[in-house]
């Protein structure tokens, strides 16, 4: 059961109610999907800014996420299944409760509600039991993509924590890959085809993970 869980943020939602809520969550062969993906333009004040190293060192669990079924809302916030794939900080825990911010109530500009399958890599906070939320909200989500050699990438949809990565290799200069990348994730997850995202920041995965290898060797 998701518990009333409200950190330290000020949230300010425009929510423009486009439809009846039929459902408490849609499911297909036993899949969870959540019953809204996008709904109006919140914006949240975030206490600070986080940078990779200060998101890894707040962070209890770091990890490759992979979402899975949608479980209920709290009125400002949603529950997931999710499976960690790979742990770059933690205990071994190889499933988990993960909290996102939003709700069927109103989700963030252009931070829809996750769904079953977007892969992530996330830094977590422990909330209650094997529940936890994301440190950062949206400004610390990295989404995950292969491009069509499965080499797999990094995006960053705010930008935020990326600012602080001045030693990776941008490669959203690369205009080729941007554009595969932006297919293979529309086709995986086709509600980044409603958002308006620059790819300003883009890493490949195996570069920041010898990074957050070397921070967890500290």
């Amino acid at each position: 059961m998701l518990r009333k869980f409200v950190r330290r943020s000020t949230v300010c939602f425009l929510v423009s109610i486009v439809f009846t809520l039929t459902c408490l969550g849609c499911s297909n062969n036993n899949i969870v999907y959540p019953p809204v993906r996008l709904n109006g333009m919140g914006m949240m004040e975030l206490d600070r800014a986080l940078t990779l190293s200060s998101a890894f060192d707040d962070s209890d669990l770091v990890a490759y996420i992979k979402v899975g079924n949608w479980v209920e809302e709290t009125e400002w916030q949603t529950l997931y299944n999710a499976t960690v794939v790979t742990e770059y900080k933690g205990t071994g825990i190889k499933e988990i409760g993960l909290i996102q911010d939003g709700s069927s109530n109103g989700t963030f500009m252009d931070y829809p509600l996750f769904t079953y399958g977007n892969e992530m890599l996330l830094f977590l906070k422990k909330a209650y039991d094997n529940v936890y939320y994301i440190k950062g909200s949206y400004s610390t989500v990295l989404d995950i993509v292969a491009d069509p050699s499965g080499n797999y990438f990094l995006i960053d949809r705010c930008g935020m924590l990326s600012e602080s990565l001045g030693s990776a290799t941008n490669y959203s200069g690369e205009l080729q890959l941007r554009h595969s990348l932006t297919e293979n994730l529309i086709s995986a997850d086709d509600i980044w085809s409603e958002i308006d995202h620059p790819f300003d920041y883009i890493f490949s995965l195996l570069e920041i993970e010898e990074i957050l290898q070397d921070l967890n060797r500290r």
